[in-house]
């Protein structure tokens, strides 16, 4: 299957499952007002994806911002899909938890996730609160999550979902710079998720190789941060202006930045999900690392392993 084909089934596979529970409007809560260039390009796909199906996105709101506001019934709450479903990333779940408990009226769907616990008795507890709402749908981006949630989360609705990203528009991906000739990136993650690797036995090829993380995590950080920081003195006091801000700025930008910084590079090997899926959805052809839970060869052999220019290392 070539990167067209796959970005076109992956995309239907997301719309089949998740447009009969969405209902006609939403709210859209815990998007990542944060660095993070995949979650941002998971953000855009999911806003790509409700335009498409003609659901109404009332508010979008990150943990940060969200002040738990009383909501109609008939308004379904859509959980940002990820990577920190689990006791991983602990801020991010206990947002999820709140927002479960404070709605027990509503359908909530939480968005594809990968899930991973280290602590059985934390997944145990998550389990209990999440059974007693009867509405709650939990969508898992990867085999080895969606059984674990079926193995542990029974009493609640799961779906076998591929990431939002895959919803992004084609109009998006098309603002794109040629590739520099002969360049490779090394795209290598900075934070607890790495696995580490002899990079360089993997590479192939005999020119020049540039190794970096995402783009906001290096060298352009500094000013977008000074920017952000002094929008977060003022995000309490008007939470509504700030979230427009993130959506209408912040937002736009970090997914551009994500497209260009890619595009310069004829091959990348990339130990970031988010990197290989916008090289899925670029056409572009990429080695793809493992990360330091398997994360990453859970999504692959869900999703990818048919997928011509794709190499995974385990």
């Amino acid at each position: 299957m070539n990167c067209e084909q796959k970005k076109e089934s992956l995309g239907f596979i997301v719309k089949d499952a998740l447009t009969p529970i969405c209902g006609k409007k939403c709210v859209l809560l815990g998007v990542p007002y944060y660095m993070n260039i995949g979650d941002v390009l998971i953000w855009e796909g999911t806003l790509d994806f409700l335009k498409s199906q003609h659901i109404k996105c009332k508010r979008q709101a990150s943990k940060e911002t969200f002040t738990f506001p009383k909501l109609s019934i008939d308004t379904t709450i859509l959980l940002q899909g990820g990577g920190n479903f689990g006791d991983l990333w602990l801020a991010e779940q206990r947002f999820r938890t709140k927002v479960i408990q404070h709605y027990p009226q509503n359908r909530i769907i939480i968005l594809p996730q990968t899930i991973f616990y280290s602590d059985r008795v934390l997944m145990e507890n998550d389990a209990k609160v999440y059974a007693g709402h009867k509405d709650l749908f939990i969508c898992a981006r990867d085999s080895s999550s969606y059984k674990i949630l079926q193995a542990n989360f029974h009493s609640n609705h799961n779906l076998l979902v591929p990431d939002m990203a895959f919803c992004i528009s084609s109009s998006r991906l098309k603002l794109k710079p040629s590739a520099k000739p002969g360049t490779a990136l090394l795209l290598k993650r900075k934070d607890k998720e790495l696995k580490e690797f002899p990079f360089d036995r993997y590479i192939r090829t005999t020119t020049s190789v540039e190794s970096h993380d995402w783009p906001t995590y290096e060298g352009m950080q500094s000013v977008i941060l000074k920017c952000e920081a002094w929008l977060w003195q003022y995000s309490h006091r008007f939470p509504r202006f700030f979230d427009w801000f993130m959506t209408n700025f912040f937002r736009p930008h970090l997914v551009s930045t994500g497209i260009r910084f890619l595009s310069r590079y004829s091959d990348v090997y990339t130990t970031r999900l988010h990197a290989a899926i916008l090289c899925t959805l670029l056409d572009k052809p990429y080695t793809f690392f493992d990360n330091s839970y398997g994360k990453n060869a859970s999504f692959y052999d869900t999703w990818l392993s048919d997928l011509g220019k794709v190499t995974f290392i385990r």
